[in-house]
């Protein structure tokens, strides 16, 4: 697996955020987080990542709407940034509500429901980031 990647985790458990960046960080990828969606858009005007890891139920600016400013025809410089969805939500039921409430279809990279398992994260992230 190609390593040092850099990775945004955006999540507002702060548990969550630190698993995932000490899960990362053993594998040598460089990693910043932010606890809400924001955050991680201001985090990506600042540096884009390789990936993002991106939860979907966050007070304030949630992951749908992260989701939704990645995929928008402003910011074309950021539509091929890859995404793993982490969340606690099933994947059908995510899907639907996101198609609900934009009428677009949501179509990312992977998805991980939580709780998190250190290999299940590592799996998804060393296929996204080497294709």
């Amino acid at each position: 697996m190609p390593q040092g990647h850099s990775i945004l985790v955006i999540d507002d458990d702060p548990d969550i955020r630190e698993a995932l960046t000490i899960i990362l960080e053993s594998q040598d990828h460089q990693v910043t987080t932010a606890r809400y969606g924001a955050e991680g858009l201001d985090r990506i005007k600042a540096s884009k990542p390789d990936l993002i890891i991106l939860d979907l139920i966050m007070p304030g600016v949630g992951g749908f709407a992260v989701y939704k400013k990645l995929k928008s025809p402003e910011r074309p410089d950021w539509n091929d940034i890859p995404i793993l969805i982490l969340t606690s939500l099933r994947e059908e039921s995510s899907q639907a509500r996101f198609e609900a409430e934009t009428g677009m279809q949501m179509t990312v990279e992977g998805y991980v429901e939580k709780p998190i398992s250190p290999s299940i994260i590592l799996d998804k992230v060393g296929k996204i980031l080497t294709k």
